[in-house]
C-alpha cells in the first residue's frame, strides 16, 4: 500500500512576527502593535484605517485560502469587514465581517499577475489578528491545527 504525503505550505512568510505588515499614505496614523504573535490594529489618526500585506510572488490561477484568527472591540459592528482581499486593480477577491466569527477563512483565485493585497481593516474600533495562513485550498484542513516553519508538520526541508 503507497501513502501520498501532502506537503501543507503556509505562502505568509512573516506568521509570528508579522513584520510585513505597514501602512500606507493613505492609511498614515493607523496604530500597529504586533507582541506574541498578535497584531493589534487601532485607528489611530488614519482617516483611512488599515494595515495590508502586499505580494506579487503568487502563482495565478492558484485557488488559495487565507485563513486567521480575529478579535475586535464593540465599536466594531456585526456588518463591518474586518479583512479584504483585492487584486492590483482593486477588484475584490473575498472579505470577511465580523458577524462572519472569529475565525476568518477566505477562498479566493490568484489573478492572472499575481498581486494580492490584503487589508486589515478596525473601522472605529481595534482588530487583533493572529494565526495569519494563506494555503493552497486543495491542502488546506480547518481541523488541523495552525503551523508556520518551525512548527510545520514533517517532514519538511530545511
Amino acid at each position: 500500500m503507497t501513502t501520498k504525503e501532502i506537503l501543507r505550505v503556509n505562502l505568509y512568510p512573516c506568521p509570528v512576527s508579522m513584520r510585513n505588515l505597514t501602512t500606507s499614505a493613505e492609511s498614515a496614523g493607523t496604530g500597529l502593535d504586533i507582541k506574541d504573535g498578535v497584531a493589534t490594529i487601532t485607528p489611530g489618526s488614519a482617516s483611512h484605517p488599515y494595515v495590508f500585506y502586499g505580494s506579487s510572488a503568487f502563482t495565478p490561477g492558484d485557488r488559495l485560502t487565507l485563513a486567521c484568527r480575529l478579535a475586535s472591540t464593540s465599536e466594531v459592528t456585526d456588518d463591518q469587514t474586518l479583512v479584504t482581499i483585492y487584486s492590483r486593480s482593486w477588484a475584490s477577491l473575498g472579505g470577511w465581517r465580523k458577524k462572519d466569527g472569529s475565525e476568518c477563512r477566505i477562498r479566493f483565485t490568484v489573478p492572472a499577475d499575481g498581486y494580492l493585497h490584503i487589508r486589515f481593516l478596525p473601522g472605529i474600533g481595534t482588530v487583533k489578528v493572529s494565526r495569519i495562513n494563506i494555503e493552497s485550498t486543495g491542502t488546506f484542513d480547518e481541523s488541523l491545527p495552525f503551523f508556520y516553519y518551525d512548527t510545520m508538520p514533517y517532514p519538511r526541508s530545511a
